[in-house]
C-alpha cells in the first residue's frame, strides 16, 4: 500500500511540468501575490547566506532567492521537479531527497526555507529536528503553509463566499485538495491538517525559538488582477507564515 509520503511524491511527479508552467507564467495568484511577498519579507536580507529551499519544486522560489544574493540549495522528493529545476536554474544546487534525512552536514545552513511544503510532512517532529540539525545555531527557519483555520472552513452553496461552514479545527489528520480542477491534469494531493498549537509546540520541542508569526494579506497589485480573490483574502486567513530561530 502506498504511504502518504509516496502518494505526495507520485502526485508531484505527475504534475511537475504543468506546475512549473503554472508558476513560471505568473498564474499562481496565491504564490505571487500573497505567499512569496510574505515569505521574502519575513526573511529580510539573504545576501551571501546559505539557504536551503525545502520542497523546492521546479526552483521558482530558489530563483527568487538567488536574485536576492543568497547561496541556494534545493531539496525535493519529486525527481521530476528536481529535473526541471536543474534544467532551468544553473546557479543553485538541487538534490532529490527527503526532509527526514537530508544529505547535508550539521550546522551547514544559515537559513531553511519551506514554501507550502510543511503540510506534506507526515512526521512533523522528525522533519523539524532534521531541519534544526542542518542549521547553524541562531539560523533561521521560515515556513509557510495553508492557514489551519482556513482548512476547516468551507463554502456554503448559494451563499456569499465570506459566509462559510466551520468544521472541527482540532481534528488533525490527512486531508486532500485538488490541483488543476477541471483539466486533464486534475489530481488530488494529500496534506496534513494540524493546529497552530501543534506547529508551535513541535517547533519548541525540536530546538527552535519562535521569532515571528504572520497571517498576511495580499499585496495591493492583486486587487486589479482579481478583485474577488483580493477581497476574500482581506476577510479570511489563507496563509500562516512562521519565522523560527535555531536555539
Amino acid at each position: 500500500m502506498e504511504s502518504p509520503d509516496d502518494g505526495v511524491k507520485s502526485a508531484y511527479n505527475s504534475i511537475a511540468g504543468k506546475f512549473f508552467e503554472f508558476r513560471a507564467t505568473g498564474r499562481a495568484v496565491y504564490n505571487n501575490y500573497l505567499e512569496m511577498p510574505a515569505m521574502l519579507s519575513m526573511l529580510g536580507d539573504v545576501r551571501k547566506k546559505k539557504v536551503l529551499d525545502i520542497g523546492c519544486g521546479p526552483g521558482i522560489n530558489a530563483e527568487a532567492l538567488l536574485k536576492r544574493g543568497a547561496i541556494v540549495y534545493g531539496i525535493d522528493i519529486s525527481e521530476s521537479m528536481i529535473e526541471i529545476a536543474k534544467a532551468n536554474i544553473k546557479k543553485a544546487n538541487f538534490t532529490v531527497g527527503s526532509v527526514y534525512s537530508m544529505p547535508y552536514k550539521s550546522g551547514f545552513f544559515d537559513i531553511a526555507f519551506a514554501s507550502y511544503s510543511v503540510e506534506h510532512f507526515t512526521r512533523l517532529a522528525s522533519a523539524f529536528k532534521e531541519i534544526r540539525r542542518v542549521l547553524k545555531k541562531g539560523g533561521i527557519f521560515a515556513f509557510s503553509r495553508s492557514n489551519p483555520l482556513n482548512e476547516v472552513t468551507h463554502r456554503i452553496p448559494g451563499r456569499p463566499y465570506y459566509i462559510r461552514k466551520f468544521g472541527n479545527y482540532f481534528k488533525e489528520g490527512m486531508q486532500s485538495h485538488v490541483w488543476f480542477k477541471g483539466t486533464t491534469s486534475e489530481i488530488s494531493i494529500s496534506f496534513v491538517h494540524r493546529t497552530l498549537q501543534t506547529h508551535i509546540r513541535t517547533a519548541i520541542k525540536s530546538g527552535f525559538e519562535i521569532m515571528d508569526y504572520a497571517e498576511p494579506k495580499p499585496i495591493p497589485a492583486l486587487k486589479k488582477l482579481d478583485k474577488r480573490t483580493y477581497n476574500k483574502m482581506q476577510m479570511i486567513p489563507e496563509l500562516s507564515v512562521f519565522k523560527l530561530k535555531a536555539a
